[in-house]
């Protein structure tokens, strides 16, 4: 495993009130990890939770600033994403507030989501959306060469089986370590099968990290922990 880290721009805590580590949220996400444990109940019950909230999300969260600490991704770790090949998949999609910046950044994006009422607030024609479950999703081996997994579970065995060889995962949390769907980005590395590495930051409040394959990773651009300027 390699990271580097690239020096914050703008770093700002979150002063909303949300305890994110305390949320129940955060104890589904590191037991997804830690030994697997899903389901078709706790599969029932987070659709439920978020159908629950989708009405209210978007008005409730910057969209300007979400989109700017992906772009972040796509300008400081440029060269660790891969060129725009095939579709972009993006996980957790909610009412699509990442999605017209993954789509000017990469071109076609599949957007998803377990919860069909967050399904419903995505605006129309902004990116064909499709319901599924993200542990076991309708899609092929090998089948898309860039992940967006934004304040998203990581399933890290279906993940390294739809990513293409040279792909990479972008793992995002927009309230950093008080997202309550969040992990290290030493955690996400742990958890994906085979060797990995990435390059991570943080933007606002946002934490990110962009993940490839060891064997992949550009030349040059791995090596032991490190910090460095855009």
């Amino acid at each position: 495993m390699a990271i580097i880290t690239l020096d914050p721009i703008d770093p700002a805590a979150v002063v909303d009130g949300l305890d994110g580590v305390n949320h129940p949220m955060r104890h589904i996400t590191e037991t997804i990890i830690n030994d697997g444990s899903w389901g078709a109940d706790r599969r029932a019950d987070v659709a439920s939770f978020f159908d629950e909230l989708a009405k209210d999300w978007s008005g409730s969260r910057s969209a300007e600033q979400r989109a700017s600490a992906l772009d972040d991704v796509f300008v400081r770790a440029a060269d660790w994403v891969p060129r725009a090949t095939g579709f972009a998949l993006e996980l957790g999609v909610g009412s699509g507030m990442f999605t017209p910046t993954l789509v000017k950044r990469w071109g076609t994006v599949v957007a998803a989501d377990i919860s069909p009422a967050m399904l419903a607030e995505v605006p129309p024609g902004l990116a064909p959306v499709m319901r599924a479950d993200a542990s076991r999703l309708p899609l092929v081996d090998r089948s898309t060469h860039l992940i967006l997994l934004a304040n998203m579970f990581l399933f890290p065995a279906e993940m390294d089986r739809v990513l293409a060889d040279d792909g990479a995962i972008v793992w995002l949390n927009s309230r950093g370590v008080n997202t309550p769907i969040h992990l290290t980005t030493e955690a996400v590395l742990d958890a994906l099968p085979g060797e990995w590495s990435a390059v991570e930051s943080q933007f606002g409040a946002a934490t990110w990290a962009v993940c490839r394959r060891s064997s992949r990773v550009p030349p040059g651009k791995i090596g032991v922990v490190a910090s460095t300027t855009a």
